[in-house]
C-alpha cells in the first residue's frame, strides 16, 4: 500500500503559516491574563483546576445583570453607561446612608456594601472605570462638594466631610488627576536618572522605564517602600551586556498611581503578570528585592554611603503622595503562610538568589541554611552586603547576572538541565 505524502513545503509555504498563525499564537500568549492570580493559586493547593475554574465562572455568569442594570461589566460592580446613567448613579451613592426606596438606588447600595473593603474604597471598584475614561471626573467632584454643602447649611466642615462616600468620592477624583499631572510632567519634563514610561493597567497609571535594544527580557522589580530607579546602577549595566531591561514601579509606589484599593501580594503578582504580557509580549528574567521600610542606612551596613540624599529623599517625598496611607496599611493583609519551596517548585534549576549577610532585617546564615535544606535547585550567591546588594554592591550582582542570563537562556534553548 502506497501512501501519498504530498508535496514537500517550501520556504514560502513555511512563511505563509507562520505568518497566518501569528494571531492565534497572539490570543495564546494573552490567554494567561484570564485567570486571576488568587484561582490559580487556589487550583494548585487544591489540585483540582477544573473544579475551581468552573465555579469561577459560574459566579461570573451569576453575577450579570439584565440590561436595565447600571452595572455593565462581566463582574457586574462597574458602573457603566452613558453620563446620566453614570452621575444617577453617583447620586445613590454619595446618598448610600439616607436609604431609598428606588430601585435602582438599591441596586448601588447594595454593591457598596459589597464594595467596601476598607473606607472608601467602594468608589474606586463602582466608579472607575467611568473616571478612568473621563466621563465623570470633575462632576464627581462638583456633586459631591454640593451634596457635602446641602448636609451642612451650607457649609464645608474644617474637620473632614461627614460621610465615607463623599470623602471616598472627593479623595479618588483629586487623588487621579493628581497622578495624571505628575504623569504628564514626567513625560514632559523627565528629571530621573532614566527616562520615564506610563502605562494604564486596569485603569491605574504604572510608571516603568527600558533599556537595551537586543538579547533577553530582564524585568526588574522593587521592593517594597522603593522605586523602579533603586535599580539606578543596574539597569544601563545590564542593558550594555546585550539585555532589554524594564524596571517597573509597582501600584502604590512613588510615582505610580496609589488608589484606595486593598493591596495585596497576589494583586502585585496579577500586575507584573499583565506588564509582562502587554509592555514586555514575552518570557522575562524576573530580577527582584525587598526592602523594609525606611530604616535605609541600616539596609546598607558595608556601603553606607549608597544610602544617598538622593535615595532617601526621594522614598521620603513619595510616603506624602495621595494615597499613602493606604499602601503602608496593606502590609498587615500579606499573607506570608505559603512556603517558599511550594512556590518555586516549578521553576527548579532556574531560581538564583543573592543573598547579603550582613542583612539586618533577617537571619542570613539561617535563612541561607533553610533555604538549601528544603528548596531543591537554587543557587546561592552570598555578598558581604546588607539588604539592597543591587544597590549596595552594584559591581557584584551585575557581574552574576551577566553570567546567570546567558546561562539560563542557553539551557532554555538546548533543553538542557542545569
Amino acid at each position: 500500500m502506497e501512501l501519498d505524502w504530498g508535496t514537500l513545503p517550501v520556504y514560502d509555504d513555511v512563511k505563509n503559516f507562520i505568518t497566518s498563525n501569528q494571531g492565534r499564537l497572539r490570543e495564546r500568549w494573552n490567554s494567561i491574563k484570564l485567570t486571576s492570580a488568587e484561582t490559580l493559586l487556589r487550583n494548585k493547593i487544591m489540585k483540582s483546576s477544573e473544579s475551581s475554574e468552573g465555579s469561577y465562572d459560574s459566579r461570573q455568569l451569576q453575577s450579570k445583570k439584565s440590561n436595565e442594570s447600571v452595572f455593565l461589566s462581566q463582574k457586574g460592580n462597574a458602573v457603566g453607561g452613558g453620563t446620566n446613567n453614570v452621575l444617577n448613579a453617583l447620586a445613590a451613592y454619595l446618598r448610600y446612608f439616607e436609604g431609598t426606596a428606588h430601585d435602582d438606588w438599591q441596586e448601588i447600595h447594595e454593591k457598596v456594601r459589597s464594595s467596601e473593603s476598607r473606607n472608601g474604597a467602594s468608589f474606586i471598584a463602582l466608579f472607575g472605570p467611568a473616571l478612568s475614561l473621563g466621563i465623570i471626573s470633575r462632576s464627581v467632584h462638583y456633586e459631591a462638594i454640593k451634596y457635602e454643602r446641602e448636609r451642612n447649611a451650607g457649609f464645608i466642615s474644617p474637620f473632614g466631610y461627614s460621610a465615607t462616600t463623599i470623602a471616598g468620592a472627593v479623595d479618588a477624583v483629586c487623588s487621579k488627576e493628581w497622578y495624571w499631572l505628575m504623569a504628564l510632567r514626567n513625560q514632559t519634563n523627565n528629571d530621573g536618572i532614566h527616562s520615564t514610561r506610563m502605562w494604564k493597567w486596569n485603569g491605574f497609571l504604572i510608571q516603568y522605564t527600558v533599556a537595551g535594544n537586543d538579547g533577553p527580557a530582564v524585568v526588574l522589580v522593587h521592593g517594597f517602600g522603593a522605586f523602579a530607579e533603586h535599580y539606578r546602577d543596574n539597569i544601563n549595566g545590564l542593558a550594555g551586556a546585550g539585555n532589554r531591561v524594564w524596571a517597573i514601579t509597582l501600584l502604590g509606589f512613588d510615582n505610580s498611581e496609589k488608589p484606595n484599593i486593598v493591596y495585596t501580594e497576589l494583586l502585585w503578582a496579577e500586575l507584573l503578570r499583565d506588564f509582562i504580557v502587554d509592555v514586555v509580549g514575552e518570557p522575562v528574567h524576573l530580577v527582584g528585592n525587598s526592602i523594609g521600610g525606611y530604616l535605609v542606612k541600616k539596609c546598607y551596613p558595608t556601603r553606607t554611603e549608597r544610602a544617598d540624599d538622593w535615595l532617601i529623599n526621594k522614598m521620603l517625598r513619595a510616603s506624602y503622595h495621595p494615597g499613602s496611607p493606604v499602601v503602608v496599611e496593606s502590609i498587615f493583609c500579606f499573607n506570608l503562610s505559603i512556603p517558599l519551596n511550594f512556590l518555586i517548585e516549578e521553576f527548579r534549576e532556574k531560581v538564583l538568589i543573592i543573598q547579603g549577610m550582613k542583612d539586618p532585617i533577617s537571619d542570613c546564615s539561617s535563612r541561607v541554611a533553610t533555604l538549601k535544606e528544603h528548596c531543591d535547585g537554587l543557587v546561592i550567591k552570598e555578598l558581604d552586603a546588607g539588604h539592597c546588594p543591587h544597590d549596595e554592591v552594584p559591581e557584584q550582582v551585575n557581574d552574576i547576572l551577566y553570567e546567570w542570563i546567558p546561562r539560563i537562556e542557553s539551557q532554555i534553548l538546548t533543553g538542557s538541565p542545569a
